[in-house]
C-alpha cells in the first residue's frame, strides 16, 4: 500500500527531474547547425546555427570618417520571426553594430554590450522589410545625413536622425546570433559585404543585380570594400574573406555565444512587450508544482518545522543553481530573473497546498469514503485516520461504554 509519506517523496523526486530537463536540456552545447547549400553558393542555417570571423574588421581608421555600407544577400526560414541576422562586437567598445530581422521588420541598432547584455538603444526599422519575400538582398547604408534601406535595390525606409558612427562597426564578426545572447536566426545566406562607403542608389542596384545574376557584388576601386563573402566555398569548415583572409569567416563545431552572460541583473533583461511578461508567467508557473508538492512532502511527511520557509529556500536555491549552470549552454540565457520568478512560483505553490490542505481537513468527515480518501492525501493522518471509517467500523472499533447506575441518574 501506497503511504501518504512515500507518495509525496515519489512526487516530488518527478518534479525535481521534470524541472531540470526542463531547463537544462539538452545539457551541452549542441552541434551547430550550418551547412553548405546543396544547390549554388551559400550556407544554410537550422535551430542552432552560427559562424564567427577569426579576427577583427576594423572600419576605425577608414579616411572615408563615418560613411558605412553593409550588404546581405538572404532567405530566411520564416519572415516573421524575430532573431539577429548578424552582429559586429567588440568586448573593448562601448557599443557595436546589430542587425535583427523582428516580425516581419528589419531592425539596425547600436546596441550597447553593458554588463555582457545588450540593451536597446534607438533603432533603425523598415517595416514590412521581410514580409511577402522569399529571397531578397538587403542593403543597408549610412553616413552623417541618416541611414536608409533598400530591398532588392529599392529604398524602402530612411531615418535622418539614426546613425552608427564606422568605427562601431568593428570588431568581430558574428552571423546568425547574437554575441551575447541565445538569438540564432535560420535561413539561407547567399552574399555578403561591408564598404567603408556609402554607396549611392545607382551603386546599390547595380551591386543588387550583379549579386542576384553572377554571384558576386562587381567591385568598382573607389567603392571602398572592406569584406566579400561569396560563400562559394561548398565544403570545409571557413568561409574566406575575398579580401583580407584575416577575417575568414569559421564555423565552429559546435553552436556558441561569443561572451555569453552569466546571471543578468533583472533591470538588464527587461524589455517591454508580450513575450516577456509571458516568460514570467512560465517561469512562475514551472515552480508551482514544486512549492506544493514539496511543502506536502516537509509538513505533513516528514513534520519539518518552518515547512513553508524551507520550502521557499529550497525552490530558490533550485533555481540559482539552474541560472548557473544555463551560463555554461549557449542554447540558455542566465539571469536573476528567473530566480526571482521561480522563488515566487514555489511560493505560490506553497500557499496553494495550504489552501487545498484547509478544504480536505472539511473534507475528511464526508459521508462517502471515496472523498474521506481522496481529502487524506492533503491533511495529516491524525486529523483524518478516523474520518475514514465509516459509522459502523468506528461503533466497532471504538464500542460504546455502558453507563453506570450512578451515571444513568445523572443523565436522568
Amino acid at each position: 500500500m501506497v503511504t501518504q509519506a512515500g507518495l509525496y517523496r515519489v512526487t516530488c523526486a518527478l518534479v525535481f527531474v521534470g524541472i531540470l530537463v526542463a531547463c537544462l536540456w539538452p545539457f551541452h552545447s549542441p552541434r551547430n547547425d550550418v551547412a553548405w547549400l546543396a544547390q549554388g553558393s551559400g550556407l544554410r542555417f537550422g535551430d542552432h546555427g552560427t559562424m564567427v570571423s577569426l579576427g577583427p574588421i576594423d572600419l576605425s581608421d577608414e579616411p572615408a570618417g563615418n560613411d558605412w555600407t553593409l550588404e546581405i544577400w538572404l532567405r530566411p526560414t520564416n519572415g516573421y520571426d524575430s532573431e539577429t541576422i548578424l552582429a559586429l562586437y567588440d568586448s573593448q567598445r562601448p557599443q557595436g553594430l546589430l542587425v535583427r530581422q523582428a516580425n516581419g521588420d528589419l531592425v539596425a541598432e547600436g546596441s550597447t554590450w553593458s554588463e555582457l547584455n545588450r540593451s536597446k538603444t534607438p533603432q533603425f526599422r523598415a517595416a514590412g522589410a521581410f514580409g511577402g519575400h522569399d529571397s531578397l538582398f538587403v542593403t543597408l547604408t549610412s553616413c552623417s545625413r541618416g541611414t536608409s534601406a533598400y530591398i532588392d535595390g529599392v529604398p524602402v525606409a530612411v531615418d535622418p536622425r539614426f546613425h552608427i558612427p564606422s568605427g562601431d562597426l568593428s570588431g568581430q564578426l558574428v552571423v546568425a546570433n547574437s554575441p551575447v545572447d541565445n538569438d540564432s536566426w535560420s535561413g539561407e545566406l547567399r552574399g555578403l559585404a561591408i564598404y567603408h562607403r556609402e554607396l549611392a542608389a545607382a551603386q546599390i542596384y547595380r551591386h543588387y543585380a550583379a549579386w542576384t545574376q553572377t554571384g558576386r557584388p562587381g567591385l568598382t576601386p573607389d567603392e571602398g570594400a572592406v569584406a566579400i563573402y561569396l560563400f562559394d566555398e561548398h565544403v570545409g569548415n571557413v568561409a574566406h574573406n575575398r579580401l583580407a583572409s584575416g577575417t575568414d569567416l569559421s564555423i565552429p563545431d559546435r553552436y556558441l555565444e561569443v561572451r555569453q552572460a552569466f546571471l543578468k541583473r533583472p533591470w538588464k533583461e527587461y524589455y517591454p512587450g508580450w513575450n516577456y511578461w509571458k516568460n514570467v508567467v512560465i517561469n512562475i508557473g514551472g515552480f508551482i508544482p514544486l512549492g506544493f508538492c514539496l511543502y506536502a512532502y516537509l509538513s505533513f511527511a516528514r513534520r519539518v518545522r518552518h515547512a513553508v520557509l524551507a520550502t521557499v529556500v529550497v525552490g530558490g536555491l533550485l533555481s540559482l543553481a539552474i541560472e548557473t549552470l544555463q551560463a555554461f549552454l549557449p542554447t540558455r540565457d542566465s539571469g536573476l530573473t528567473d530566480v526571482l520568478t521561480n522563488t515566487m512560483g514555489t511560493a505560490a505553490g506553497v500557499g496553494l497546498f495550504s489552501c487545498m490542505a484547509r478544504v480536505c481537513e472539511g473534507l475528511s468527515t464526508s459521508p462517502h469514503i471515496g472523498v474521506r480518501r481522496l481529502a487524506s492525501l492533503f491533511t495529516r493522518r491524525d486529523h483524518g485516520q478516523e474520518s475514514e471509517l465509516n459509522p459502523s467500523e468506528r461503533a466497532s472499533k471504538w464500542p460504546l461504554k455502558r453507563a453506570t447506575p450512578i451515571e444513568s441518574k445523572l443523565i436522568r
